[in-house]
């Protein structure tokens, strides 16, 4: 873990979302960092910008008063995810996929209690667009300061410097933007990007 602190990005995949041991390495080295540095830390994830508000600011959407209002509490409510894939209660008011693992709550919990050194950023689009990758690499080198911690937590695809495949290339606007956002950020950063990906 004092290696990877050494990169100035790290990327952390999971091959599918909710997977419990990927979400627990990403809260080990995020507390590994807090401890061995006084840096602050930064985790992009992929989520869209909104989420990444509702956590840092205490907030959720209000569909009744059309705005957001003040929230800080949530409890666990089961089961987590409902019929179409879609979240219980509050809980997708912070992470997007229904699927993902208990242990966000605790990382939740952790980020809140920990504002003054951790902001999480959503830098997902708000459509299902997948020029949505180039998206995510110009929000992530927006706000990358190397100076900081940097986490970008997401898909393995995502993280990966891989090309689209075929399906997915006929949804792109642009053809130029065929590549997930992994591979920009090494083609930007190069060996400052470090990726980590998790396997079945």
């Amino acid at each position: 873990m004092d290696n990877l602190l050494n990169y100035k990005l790290i990327g952390i995949g999971e091959f599918s979302h909710g997977i419990q041991e990927s979400w627990q390495f990403r809260f080990d080295l995020l507390k590994h960092a807090m401890e061995k540095s006084e840096s602050p830390i930064v985790i992009f994830n992929e989520m869209s910008k909104f989420f990444g508000k509702n956590i840092m600011e205490d907030t959720i959407w209000s569909r009744a008063q059309n705005k957001f209002i003040k929230f800080s509490g949530y409890k666990l409510e089961e089961p987590v995810q409902g019929g179409n894939f879609s979240a219980w209660g509050k809980y997708w008011q912070y992470i997007p996929h229904a699927a993902e693992s208990k242990i966000v709550f605790k990382i939740i919990k952790y980020i809140r209690k920990n504002k003054d050194r951790i902001t999480i950023i959503g830098v997902d689009r708000d459509d299902d667009n997948l020029d949505r990758d180039y998206h995510m690499y110009k929000n992530i080198i927006k706000h990358y300061n190397k100076s900081n911690i940097n986490f970008f937590w997401a898909h393995n695809d995502h993280v990966s410097t891989q090309e689209y495949s075929m399906d997915n290339l006929h949804w792109i606007k642009n053809i130029k933007h065929k590549w997930y956002c992994g591979y920009y950020l090494k083609k930007k950063l190069k060996d400052d990007y470090c990726i980590i990906l998790s396997a079945i």
